[in-house]
């Protein structure tokens, strides 16, 4: 790889980091909290969001160093990749909206489903196993 199109490489990681994130975002949003296995799949594509990001950070870091010191002659190839992150960055920060809306009204069915179960004995469920029931789920 030339010096000239390792700016370049570096975008085409970043942006294609980009796309997988975006990809995870779609994923959890298409979720079903109620499947089974449902929290280790979403633990788990926490996870790979966390290393995503720093993924990211760390070629916006390099780039942000050799961009400086390279004279960036096919400005017209930079700037469309630019506009692509540009892109990915707004569909990302509207998933992740999203998301955050689908779990917060999720949280709430789940609630009112906890809140209509009957004990099926005659005892009813202590307010701290309840409590405890609630927080596992």
């Amino acid at each position: 790889m030339s010096n000239s199109n390792y700016p370049i490489e570096i975008l085409n990681n970043k942006i294609e980091l980009l796309k997988e994130y975006l990809f995870t975002l779609n994923f959890l949003l298409d979720l079903d909290p109620f499947d089974i296995g449902f929290i280790s799949v979403f633990e788990s594509s926490l996870s790979k969001i966390t290393f995503l990001i720093d993924e990211i950070k760390q070629y916006e870091k390099i780039y942000q160093s050799i961009s400086k010191s390279i004279e960036l002659k096919d400005s017209m190839i930079y700037q469309s990749k630019i506009d692509e992150q540009k892109s990915l960055i707004n569909s990302i920060n509207s998933t992740i909206e999203k998301v955050i809306i689908k779990y917060e009204k999720e949280k709430e069915n789940v609630k009112m489903q906890l809140d209509n179960i009957k004990p099926l004995n005659s005892n009813p469920m202590q307010e701290s196993e309840y409590r405890y029931f609630e927080k596992k789920v």
